[in-house]
C-alpha cells in the first residue's frame, strides 16, 4: 500500500508534455504549443501535408476553421507523427500508422 501511494505521488510530477509530444529525427522534442518556426528549426519540413476543416459554433454561428496536418515519418518500423497546426502553432500531436 505504501509503495503504491509513493508511486502515485511521483506520477503527479511527470510533465504532461511527454504525453503530447515526440522526438524527431534530429533528437529534438516537439510538443503542443510549439510554433511552426520552432518545428521547422528542430525537425525540418514535414514529409507530407494535408488539411481538414473543423466546424466551430460561436454565438449561434457555425464557422469552418482550416487546420493543417503535418506528417513526419521518422523511419522504418516507427510511427508516423501527425501534427495539427492552427494559427501557426501545434495544437495536437497524434501517432499515425507504423512505417513498413
Amino acid at each position: 500500500m505504501h509503495l503504491r501511494l509513493t508511486f502515485l505521488f511521483f506520477l503527479c510530477f511527470i510533465p504532461t508534455s511527454f504525453a503530447e509530444g515526440f522526438r524527431c529525427k534530429t533528437g529534438q522534442f516537439i510538443k503542443t504549443g510549439d510554433t511552426v518556426k520552432d518545428v521547422i528549426a528542430k525537425c525540418g519540413k514535414p514529409d507530407d501535408k494535408s488539411f481538414k476543416y473543423v466546424e466551430v459554433v460561436k454565438r449561434d454561428k457555425v464557422k469552418k476553421l482550416k487546420q493543417i496536418i503535418w506528417i513526419y515519418k521518422p523511419g522504418k518500423f516507427q510511427f508516423e507523427q501527425h501534427l495539427t497546426i492552427y494559427n501557426r502553432k501545434v495544437t495536437a500531436i497524434e501517432r499515425g500508422a507504423r512505417i513498413k
